[in-house]
């Protein structure tokens, strides 16, 4: 076939422009920028980075904020002012309404109690704070008599959940519920549900030790997750 410079001609012209159409696509995407937020809730601190445009970054940071607050306001220990503090405070035996995060929380609970064979259980606050795991630290061994009188304020099977109609009971009017155990990671699951659904492909959560991260498919860098003051045999690990 005869040299043909206007056929070539034609090709440069495409291949320019498909470079100034690849440019101008990249000009299109907002500028992103590894975002971090770090604060208290439930008695212990969070942080969250995550990776987003810079547009966006105010509305993440109030609906992370918004999330965690309410959180705080439905299962906290430490807030006075919780639902579960006024749960744990009332010696009523009656149906309570609930918010749909205790009865998420409180089904897992059942679940694991049942895996666990009973190991796991949200009602032990009393035997926490008789063996000195609690607010109030304590060196003497509890005698049986004491640990006895607390076993009967204790005990999953004195907890019913309506999963229905959204409420709960207590049996024992002592019963209280600690979901310490459970809620940070819940926390943490329901802020990675929040991000995903915002399109966030890349983060980093940690609640009081308790971590959940994620990465694109096309990314292979991971993230990098040390101790701050390791023991001896203790190494960094790399998580994606």
């Amino acid at each position: 076939m005869p040299y043909s410079p206007l056929k070539d001609s034609f090709k440069i012209y495409f291949h320019v422009l498909a470079l100034i159409s690849l440019a101008l696509t990249a000009c299109d995407q907002p500028p992103t920028e590894v975002r971090e937020l770090r604060g208290l809730t439930m008695g212990t601190n969070y942080m969250l980075k995550c990776r987003v445009s810079s547009a966006d970054s105010a509305d993440i940071d109030r609906d992370v904020q918004g999330i965690l607050e309410q959180f705080d306001r439905e299962l906290s220990n430490w807030n006075p002012e919780s639902w579960l503090s006024h749960f744990n405070g009332s010696e009523s035996t009656g149906w309570q309404d609930a918010p749909e995060s205790v009865i998420r929380i409180l089904e897992q609970s059942k679940a694991i109690h049942a895996l666990s064979v009973g190991a796991f259980d949200v009602t032990i606050s009393p035997l926490i704070e008789l063996w000195g795991f609690g607010a109030e630290a304590r060196k003497a061994i509890p005698s049986q008599a004491k640990i006895d009188a607390q076993l009967k304020r204790v005990g999953m099977a004195r907890m019913e959940v309506d999963v229905i109609g959204m409420r709960i009971r207590k049996t024992h009017p002592d019963l209280t519920i600690n979901c310490s155990a459970i809620a940070k990671g819940a926390a943490v699951d329901l802020i990675a549900e929040y991000l995903s659904a915002q399109g966030i492909e890349r983060y980093l959560i940690e609640f009081g030790g308790e971590i959940r991260t994620a990465v694109p498919e096309s990314d292979p860098n991971s993230w990098t997750v040390g101790i701050r003051k390791p023991k001896a045999g203790f190494a960094q690990l790399r998580l994606r």
